[in-house]
C-alpha cells in the first residue's frame, strides 16, 4: 500500500472497497468525498486520512478473561496458541509487558475499535 497513490485509483464515491493488509486482514472502507484543499482546512498531515465514523461491530472478547471488549491484536505470539490472539488492554499489558518492557515475540495491531491508536496517537 506505500506504493500506491490515491490518485492513481480510480475511486468510486460511496462504493464499499476492501483494503488488504498484514497477509489476510480485511477492512471495508467506504471514500465518502474529495476535494481540493483550501484555505480552512488543517493541513497536518498527522490527521489524514480522516476517519469520519466506524461501522458497528459486534463486540467480540477478550480470549484471555473472557470479560472486556477486544482493544488489541497479537500476531506471531511466542508465548500464545492462537494467532490471532485477540486481548482486553487490561490483559494485553499485564501479560505482555513487564515494567512497560515488552515480554517475548509478537506483533500488536490496535483492534479497530481504539480510534485513538488507529490515528495513531498512542504508541504500540
Amino acid at each position: 500500500m506505500e506504493d500506491c497513490r490515491l490518485d492513481s485509483l480510480c475511486l468510486r464515491f460511496g462504493f464499499p472497497w476492501v483494503y488488504k493488509h498484514q497477509g489476510g486482514c480485511e477492512h471495508l472502507i467506504v471514500f465518502s468525498d474529495a476535494r481540493f484543499i483550501n484555505c480552512d482546512d488543517e493541513l497536518g498531515i498527522s490527521i489524514y486520512p480522516r476517519i469520519v465514523r466506524l461501522r458497528p461491530m459486534s463486540s467480540k472478547l477478550c480470549m484471555v478473561c473472557g470479560l472486556y471488549v477486544v482493544q488489541w491484536i497479537t500476531m506471531d505470539h511466542e508465548r500464545i496458541p492462537h494467532n490471532p490472539c485477540y486481548f482486553c488492554d487490561d490483559c494485553f499489558k499485564s501479560y505482555n509487558y513487564i515494567d512497560n518492557k515488552k515480554v517475548g515475540k509478537f506483533k500488536a495491531y490496535a483492534y479497530p475499535r481504539n480510534v485513538e491508536a488507529v490515528k495513531g496517537k498512542i504508541d504500540i
